[in-house]
Formats: C-alpha cells, structure tokens, sequence
C-alpha cells in the first residue's frame, strides 16, 4: 500500500499537541498508511524518541527533518506564531524530491474522518488546495486582493510538489515573505495566498472547519482551532474543545 504524506511542522513547545493530531488520524483512519514528515528546528533525541515510539505503535513510517530558524530569522512573527509556520514555505525544498503531493496539517487540529478522502482529491494541475476563509474586504486590499477574490485558510493543505518544484514556488513564497512583512498580517498564509492568487482548488469546507457554530460543526471531518484560544487552555470556549481532551 502506498502511503499517504502527510507533513506538520512543529516546534517542541507544540510537541503534545501534534501527538493527539496524530492519534486521531490513525485511530480514525484505520486502512490507510502514512508517512510521517516533521518539520522543526529542535528534533533533540527525546522529541524523536516520543514521535517515533508513537507513531510506530500504529505501523506507520516516520521522517523528522532538522530546519534550521536562521533561513526564517527575518521573517515577521506575533502572538502566539512562532517561526515553524513560515517552514511550509518550503516544503519544495525540504521534502525529498520524489515526493510529489503532501497534506499539510496544523497541529492545533482534531481529525475525525478518514483522510484518505481528502488524499483522494484530483489535484491535477493545481498546485495548492484548501478551503475557503472568510476576511474583511480592508484585508483583502490590503495585500492586492479585489473584494470579490477567494482567500483561502493555511492550516488543511493538499499540495501539488511537482508543480511547486516546476515553477520555483518555494522561492516566489520565501521571496514575498522577506520583502512585504508590513503587508503580512497573517504571517504565511497572507503568502500563500498572494503567490496562488487565483490558482488553488477549492475544498469542502469540512476538511477544515475553524466556524465555532454548531452548524458548520455538525459535519466535520478536520475540526481546527484557530486564534490563541486553545482546547488545552482552561479559558477556551470552543464548543468541540472536549473532543480534543477524549
């Protein structure tokens, strides 16, 4: 069976959160198999110790990738971001090249479908996917966007590496990134969504859902916590906070 790639990245501080992200992947994926790719910038032996017990226990495979926040230093960081959200800049760079489509992930996220449907989805020539995230028409002007073009949430991604590597993406992104800080207010995905400007698939909105509504929650497959306020803060008032606790 050939696995499916999926791809964090993840400082140390978020170390537990990205091993619940994990279990409920495998525990509600069953048939599939992954391979594991983290990012990060502190792989010490304990922080592979731990991913690599957990997620070998499921029998899936594991690949940590040392990144080094120098390649990042400039890049503009605030609240609760640290620089780890700027590494799927290059995710053309970093994952071995015979790698030709990924889904990134968040790690401040619930899976509570089977993923192999998102990993289905027909890429083709598309070289990102995501789904749709409502912003203010101010914000949308503010990095070039007309009112009526789509902008799209960073945290659920499916990603075309051949046609990243074909254009040069990471490059344009990382480029974009150091010449236009005043321009980010949402850090890289203000990048993403400049350089693929009218160039992404659009998803079904329940492989990403960050709407705290009932509604919207009923359907969920990726349940995302967006924002500061955390499920593993005590103040979070999210409906789905306890899913992340079960």
């Amino acid at each position: 069976m050939i696995p499916i790639n999926l791809v964090f990245a993840a400082d140390i501080e978020y170390s537990e959160h990205l091993l619940v992200c994990l279990t409920s992947i495998f525990i509600n994926s069953k048939k599939s198999k992954f391979h594991i790719y983290i990012l990060t910038d502190s792989p010490n032996s304990e922080y592979k110790d731990l991913f690599t017990n957990s997620v070998k226990k499921y029998g899936h495979q594991l690949t940590i990738i040392k990144v080094s926040n120098s390649d990042y230093a400039n890049l503009k960081i605030t609240h609760h971001v640290s620089l780890a959200t700027y590494f799927r800049l290059s995710l053309s760079l970093l994952l071995p090249s015979s790698i030709d489509k990924i889904i990134y992930l968040d790690c401040d996220l619930i899976v509570l479908g089977d993923i192999n449907e998102l990993w289905n989805e027909n890429l083709s020539t598309f070289p990102i996917a995501g789904v749709i995230n409502a912003c203010t028409n101010e914000h949308k002007a503010s990095i070039g966007f007309n009112n009526t073009d789509s902008y799209f949430n960073g945290g659920v991604l499916l990603v075309n590496l051949k046609e990243w590597r074909i254009n040069n993406y990471s490059d344009k992104l990382l480029k974009f990134a150091t010449n236009n800080e005043a321009l980010l207010t949402y850090w890289d995905q203000d990048v993403l969504n400049v350089i693929f400007k009218s160039n992404w698939k659009m998803l079904d909105p329940k492989w990403n859902v960050f709407d705290t509504s009932m509604e919207n929650l009923e359907g969920a497959q990726i349940v995302h916590y967006v924002g500061a306020h955390k499920p593993w803060n005590y103040y979070c008032t999210h409906p789905k906070k306890n899913v992340y606790h079960q």
